[in-house]
């Protein structure tokens, strides 16, 4: 019988399984330590040899294939079912960078490794280094997918080698030889030293017997046996191909021992046993290039195949995982993103272990709860004696109308649960007793219960927040703050000035706790309380007031700008190296004030501001030794006397005096004054078009309702995500999945049922965003649905996540001259401004008006100082500059600005006309004055520097959104002005005179500096 004729050995591909463990794992190291570092990682993947008969094993990545820790290169531990194998993950930070990985390349560096082991003979010692993997990866930590890549890399022979007859094991041995083997393989794998070992020889002598040698054996092997084959641990089912590891197995035989003919021994299990029936024995042929040397590097092959092609996989592991579970890796995803650029110092899990207290749950305390949400604060407690009344929702954002008639305490933590699952929240029903409201001898029990509740509260929580309606009944947490060396934020406001500030340490605290701190550090001079600088103690401020007085008539937009400081103040107190005995610093402050810088900026003791000035100010007061609660006199009588203090104090507020020894001079009161100019009618007819349903576009929405808004349209098309509800005060957890645009106008509903609002789920084109000629007539549908939204209201609202997305917006609304209101975050500073009015109005709608009043020279737009046309903003940018990675205080204080900006200009008698005034300019600016202050062009600030500042930016000629030159041209040309802008932004530079401005500019050799972290720009808004 002729002899077959040996053809081109093929190898069975070789599979991966990439676990969802694995993924949940790299997602916690990303998130929590390598953050933008994109360093390739050393992991581990598991194989072992087939065990099914129709089913080929895969090389698995799982949990334990990542770093165990920073200094570990990857888990090791290794059973029978999982022999190690060393890979390298490469993952990107971007979508673009992932398509743009040279794979080509990257499977030669690792082929190449592979090589040069060979060459030193470190794959005889650790002969797992063969199978040496490589994947690529894009985690997109938002939404939960991941795109990856694994490779095989395998050294391609040449010449090939050639295969010269493949059988059943069972057939190649005797069956004497077959049970020796067969036993000599189960030893070698049940041994705890070798079972780990993927590559092996088989010595079976003249008398049949076998043996399993370490292949690093094989020169002591020569001589003594009748067959002598190379064996592997085969992943591969297939009765006629050999796996896939034969293939640099082959490469390192041909290299090391320059052998011709190999026999090789695929060996397969069935049961945890060696099968013999399913095991392979082959004979190759392999012929050495006359040219190779051991400085060259084989070519390279083993991208793995995915149903048949050449291209990435992906998995999405929103569907599989615990919806709670998500809940609580989305919330913290903001705060994370932190770390890896913006803030790496900020201390999470101090945030994450902290107790709130919140004394009330009223306008103050709902935004308070919201934003400590926001930085990760997951134990909140709220006291309050109050039920939600009618007028609460619109003004209070943790209810609604089906909420009225509730206990307040009750109602805020069943929000909060619908807002995030997880939060450990809980609510007290109680009345804070109060100086200045006398009790009767019957109530003293009940009364002095709930001080002894108050206390234990106090004495269980680590920070108070005092957010009560009246001054008397934030005196005796105050008092008991003080005594137990706890945490207090008081914020207060009135009419349209607020106040935040935090206590200084209690004055026992001196002896006790700041024995060992550094006094220059802490300044033994203690800060003072809320009633530091009081002549009188706190008495009943409600009996005989109007109801103007007694109710909180502020302007709107002081909770959420009251609230967020509050809480930015608190976090800077927990990250503070010195905590409560931090000093206090001034913004003017060049140093800071603190030696030991905080991570969050400046720490002041006070800081005040007025909204109709937009004016902000830090302020510093030390403690008095005359206090009426945080003195050591009072807290030493206290201490001493218990309860009978307590009671004179609430029964004769003057019992304070000669306790403290006040003076008697006189200290006049805030006076809140009513608005009578105010034109309601103007604020309910108004028309409102939000651009973006975010974080600011929830906090605006919430804030106009409250001026007495009520027609609200919202344009968005993203989805509420499991990381949004707890910044974005319109959704809770039910919500996720949901489009904005439509669930913010059902929460809307929630809270004021009769609101007249719309939602339109749509998407703004944008410049440096191509379209293809199919989807041109979808993109012009869309302008022309935005241009006909735009003409229908009077206001519209740029809150969009990207620059470039309010682009269109701002030319449309220049083109039909309607106010326009832009507010945009970076991480820790804010920008609000305000539109001038359209070019073209300068001869028509501003003819009959007095020039020196209007001002001729029209106010700048959002694009007004850009000296390139708005583009892609988003292409190749990392996880942390996508989404809006900001200080959560920062969105209710822009939100704010924008409302109270917007409403001055309706009730400016010049409306959109109107010259944009300084908070230094002492006149105001405009001869007509505002009703309700100053009404400036930009608002700018900084919450790690307590500072705010107005500025006025004249529109330019040169604009490419609101310069009379693109507007006519968008008037003109209408469709194809518009495509072209959007697919070619260098068309509006040229349009514009920009272009030549540049080259003018290059020609005199200056550098144009494309700031990318510009406190305007902004990025998604998760």
């Amino acid at each position: 019988m002729a002899e077959k004729e040996p053809t081109i050995l093929q190898f069975a591909t070789l599979n991966s399984s990439v676990q969802e463990g694995f993924w949940h794992s790299f997602s916690s190291l990303k998130l929590d330590k390598l953050g933008i570092d994109d360093s390739p990682i050393s992991i581990t993947g598991f194989n072992g040899p087939c065990s099914h008969p129709k089913v080929s094993n895969y090389l698995t990545l799982l949990s334990e294939s990542l770093p165990l820790d920073e200094e570990s290169s990857a888990a090791s531990t290794s059973n029978r079912n999982k022999c190690p194998v060393p890979g390298i993950l490469y993952n990107t930070n971007t979508l673009e960078s992932f398509k743009n990985l040279d794979k080509q390349s990257l499977l030669e560096a690792e082929a190449k490794k592979i090589w040069d082991d060979i060459q030193s003979g470190k794959a005889l010692e650790d002969p797992a280094v063969l199978s040496r993997f490589l994947v690529i990866s894009f985690a997109d930590l938002k939404n939960w997918i991941f795109r990856y890549w694994v490779a095989f890399p395998g050294l391609v022979l040449d010449p090939p080698a050639s295969l010269v007859e493949l059988k059943p094991a069972s057939e190649y041995f005797s069956s004497k030889e077959a049970e020796s083997v067969s036993a000599a393989c189960n030893d070698w794998r049940n041994s705890d030293l070798t079972t780990a070992v993927p590559f092996f020889l088989v010595s079976v002598s003249s008398d049949s017997r076998a043996s399993i040698r370490h292949i690093k054996d094989w020169e002591a092997c020569q001589g003594d046996h009748q067959k002598l084959l190379f064996g592997f641990y085969d992943p591969c089912h297939l009765p006629k191909y050999p796996g896939w590891p034969l293939r640099n197995y082959l490469a390192l035989i041909r290299s090391r021992w320059n052998l011709e003919t190999v026999r090789f021994f695929c060996y397969r299990e069935s049961r945890g046993f060696a099968d013999l029936n399913r095991s392979l024995v082959g004979q190759a042929l392999v012929t050495l290039s006359s040219g190779e040397s051991a400085e060259t590097v084989p070519n390279s092959v083993g991208w793995e195949f995915n149903k048949g092609k050449q291209v990435h996989r992906s998995i999405s592991l929103a569907n599989s995982m615990d919806p709670k579970r998500m809940a609580v890796s989305a919330v913290d995803l903001n705060l994370k993103l932190m770390t890896w650029r913006a803030l790496p110092s900020l201390n999470l899990t101090i945030l994450s272990s902290v107790k709130c207290l919140l004394l009330g749950a009223g306008t103050l305390g709902c935004e308070v709860a919201r934003i400590l949400m926001g930085w990760g604060i997951r134990n909140i407690t709220f006291v309050d004696y109050g039920k939600v009344a009618t007028s609460n929702p619109v003004r209070q954002s943790l209810y609604t109308y089906e909420d009225c008639g509730e206990f307040k305490a009750v109602a805020a933590v069943k929000r909060l649960k619908q807002i995030y699952p997880a939060m450990e929240s809980s609510g007290v029903i109680m009345a804070i007793p109060m100086p200045g409201h006398p009790i009767s001898s019957q109530e003293e029990d009940s009364v002095l219960a709930d001080c002894r509740r108050l206390i234990d509260l106090i004495e269980s929580h680590d920070a108070v927040l005092l957010l009560t309606d009246t001054r008397e009944s934030r005196w005796l947490p105050s008092l008991l703050c003080a005594n137990a060396n706890k945490i207090a934020i008081n914020a207060d406001f009135g009419y349209d000035s607020y106040m935040v500030m935090r206590h200084g340490a209690g004055p026992t605290s001196l002896s006790d706790d700041l024995q060992n701190l550094d006094m220059n550090k802490t300044n033994k001079q203690r800060l003072g309380c809320y009633f530091c600088n009081d002549v009188v103690a706190p008495q009943d401020s409600m009996t005989d007031q109007t109801l103007g007085q007694q109710c909180t008539v502020t302007r709107p937009g002081l909770a959420p700008i009251a609230g967020a400081l509050a809480v930015e103040l608190l976090v800077g107190v927990l990250q503070h190296p010195l905590g409560i005995n931090a000093k206090g610093d001034n913004s003017s402050s060049t140093n800071g004030g603190n030696n030991d810088d905080s991570p969050l900026g400046i720490l002041p003791h006070q800081i005040r501001g007025s909204v109709s000035q937009f004016s902000k100010i830090t302020l510093l007061g030390q403690a008095s030794d005359s206090c009426t609660a945080c003195s050591e006199t009072v807290i030493s009588a206290y201490r001493e006397r218990g309860n009978r203090f307590i009671l004179e104090a609430i029964n004769h507020p003057t019992y304070h005096s000669p306790i403290t020894k006040k003076d008697t001079r006189c200290f006049p009161s805030n006076v809140v004054r009513a608005l009578p100019s105010l034109n309601l009618n103007v604020l309910s007819s108004i028309k409102c078009l939000l651009l973006g349903a975010g974080t600011l576009g929830c906090q605006v929405s919430r804030t106009l309702m409250d001026w007495g808004i009520r027609n609200i349209t919202f344009v968005d098309y993203g989805k509420v995500a499991m990381s949004n509800p707890v910044r974005q005060s319109l959704y809770t957890f039910e919500d996720c999945g949901e489009f904005k645009a439509v669930a913010a106008v059902k929460s809307l509903k929630q809270i004021f049922p009769a609101m007249e609002s719309s939602g339109v789920v749509m998407a703004i084109p944008m410049p440096g965003h191509p379209i293809s000629r199919k989807d041109e007539d979808s993109v012009l549908a869309d302008c022309k649905r935005l241009s006909e939204l735009i003409e229908s209201h009077d206001v519209v609202f740029l809150l969009t996540d990207t620059r470039e997305s309010r682009w269109l917006p701002s030319l449309l609304c220049a083109n039909a001259n309607k106010i326009a209101i832009n507010a945009a975050l970076g991480f820790d500073s804010y920008m609000v401004m305000r539109h001038g009015a359209g070019p073209i109005s300068l001869s028509d709608d501003t003819q009959n008006l007095d020039m020196n009043k209007t001002n001729k020279q029209r106010l700048g737009c959002y694009f007004c100082n850009d000296v390139v046309a708005p583009q892609d903003s988003m292409t190749d940018r990392t996880l942390d500059q996508q989404c809006t990675v900001t200080r959560p205080g920062l969105a209710p204080i822009a939100g704010a600005l924008a409302v109270e900006l917007l409403v001055k200009v309706l009730q400016h008698p010049l409306g959109i006309n109107a010259k944009g005034e300084n908070s230094s300019v002492s006149n105001g600016g405009n001869n007509d004055d505002s009703p309700l202050g100053i009404l400036p062009h930009q608002i700018r600030g900084s919450v790690s520097q307590c500072s705010q500042i107005t500025l006025l930016g004249q529109a330019s000629e040169s604009c490419t959104a609101c310069s009379e030159t693109v507007v006519s041209e968008y008037r003109e040309k209408g469709n194809s002005f518009l495509l072209e802008a959007i697919n070619k932004p260098t068309y509006l530079e040229d349009l514009t005179g920009l272009t030549e401005l540049k080259n003018a500019a290059n020609s005199f050799n200056l550098d144009w500096e494309e700031d990318d972290t510009d406190d305007e720009d902004v990025a998604v808004d998760m």
